[in-house]
């Protein structure tokens, strides 16, 4: 990853496709890969129950909060790997890189994503 890419900062772009993406792997990410405690993750559940989109989002402005200028995009692979969702490491630096204007859509199978133009 070019390094330019790896210190640019989560645009709230990227925390939405992260928390959209997530899906159920974000209480994972979370505890082993950002390092929150048990009592993070409930509080964060408890402020929006049923919704895992939004409790993702949450836990990743929270990331983003402690981290402060360190929360960029390089600075998320390692959790994401950690948890084993290098899929949507990936996904999000096609996010970053692809022009603007240009769509594409997200398919998961077997925890891998395909990305569709």
């Amino acid at each position: 990853m070019a390094s330019s890419l790896k210190r640019r900062r989560l645009a709230s772009r990227q925390c939405s496709f992260l928390g959209n993406n997530l899906g159920n792997s974000w209480k994972e990410l979370a505890r082993d890969g950002f390092d929150f405690s048990q009592a993070d993750v409930d509080q964060i559940v408890g402020k929006h129950p049923g919704d895992i989109k939004q409790q993702a989002k949450e836990a990743l402005d929270m990331w983003c909060h402690r981290r402060g200028r360190e929360a960029t995009v390089g600075n998320i692979e390692t959790p994401l790997v950690r948890i084993g969702r290098r899929d949507i490491f990936e996904g999000l630096i096609q996010s970053v890189v692809r022009p603007n204007g240009i769509h594409f859509t997200l398919q998961f199978h077997h925890r891998k994503c395909i990305f569709v133009p």
